[in-house]
């Protein structure tokens, strides 16, 4: 190894070049230990209130300092988001308020005219069915597929006519009402010649007129819409008829013989619009 050579300070004396290396040491080592007296003054000054500085980076963070000095504080960190919660934050364990049920509103058909599960029959030539006890009033839809006279009439508790509602010939499909004005039914009578069906429903199954309507032969809607005024057409031959009816009383708008048109007004629903035709006919209300 090199021996590092000492450099005289500013105004010393010279030094010979022929003085030993032995007698060089010991001005080095005198004048060392001078300086390292000085900066120990400096730092361990007991008066001087300047923190140390911080340890160096690569210092062990477990490392404790056994001087007297009064100790570090510790403070909690801060929190990972500002939209954090602290830990002891309360809980809400309120309960929320149920919320509002929604009612529906009542079936002004089923209220006025009953309800009851559906039936239905199928035969070939004179029959006679039993009505729904349930049902103050209903919808019966038929087809007929004999050549003769085809005769759907309701018959109350002593057997007697209570209510004609088809009196064809031939072929005949279409949907028919009975009680609507409180007469007593307890019985379907069915004369035909042919194969027929019959289908027995509550009234509020009806088509609800939405719009225009078109159609062929006898029908039955029900209309809830305002007061209005109705533009009708019919082709057919036979009798046309049309009424309508809130279950008080049939309001009758039309009758007439072949082909018609022509306005009539309407009254305010909810009601049902009745139509006997024998041909294709057309229902537009504004």
């Amino acid at each position: 190894m090199t021996t590092p050579q000492w450099q005289p300070t500013a105004g010393a004396a010279p030094v010979p070049a022929t003085r030993p290396w032995y007698r060089k040491k010991r001005v080095l080592i005198p004048a060392g230990l001078v300086l390292l007296a000085g900066i120990g003054g400096a730092l361990g000054d007991p008066d001087e209130t300047t923190p140390a500085a911080a340890p160096a980076a690569s210092s062990p963070a477990a490392t404790t300092s056994t001087s007297s000095s009064a100790p570090t504080e510790v403070t909690a960190s801060a929190p990972a988001s500002a939209s954090s919660a602290p830990a002891s934050s309360p809980v809400d364990t309120s309960t929320a308020a149920p919320a509002e049920t929604a009612t529906t509103a009542p079936d002004p058909y089923s209220e006025r005219f009953g309800s009851f599960t559906p039936i239905a029959g199928a035969g070939t030539g004179d029959s006679v069915i039993q009505l729904p006890a349930e049902a103050q009033a209903a919808l019966i839809t038929a087809t007929h597929e004999g050549s003769a006279n085809f005769v759907l009439q309701t018959l109350d508790g002593s057997n007697q006519m209570s209510e004609l509602l088809v009196n064809e010939i031939g072929a005949y499909s279409g949907t028919v009402s009975y009680g609507l004005m409180g007469d007593e039914s307890g019985m379907l009578q069915i004369t035909a010649d042919g194969a027929w069906t019959v289908q027995i429903a509550p009234i509020t199954t009806a088509p609800l007129a939405t719009g225009p309507l078109k159609g062929s032969g006898d029908a039955v809607y029900k209309y809830e819409g305002p007061a209005a005024v109705a533009s009708i057409t019919h082709t057919g031959s036979a009798n046309f008829v049309v009424h309508q009816s809130d279950g008080t009383w049939p309001n009758l708008l039309i009758n007439e013989i072949g082909p018609y048109e022509g306005s009539v007004p309407l009254m305010a629903g909810p009601s049902l619009l009745l139509i006997t035709a024998d041909g294709a006919w057309t229902v537009a209300a504004s």
